[in-house]
């Protein structure tokens, strides 16, 4: 089991006739972004990040 660090981008599933059942997807962004949603979610999970540190 991976410890996800707080602010780090998640990918969470939620399955289609039932949402209350949810699955953890892959640590980080999705690769279906085009190029600017992903740009503009870098920069926003950097900046969370960065003031967490």
């Amino acid at each position: 089991m991976y410890e996800i660090q707080k602010g780090y981008p998640l990918t969470v599933f939620v399955h289609n006739d039932n949402e209350d059942i949810c699955f953890c997807g892959p640590i980080g962004l999705v690769d279906e972004l085009n190029k600017k949603e992903k740009q503009f979610l870098e920069k926003h999970f950097q900046e969370e990040m960065d003031k967490l540190k």
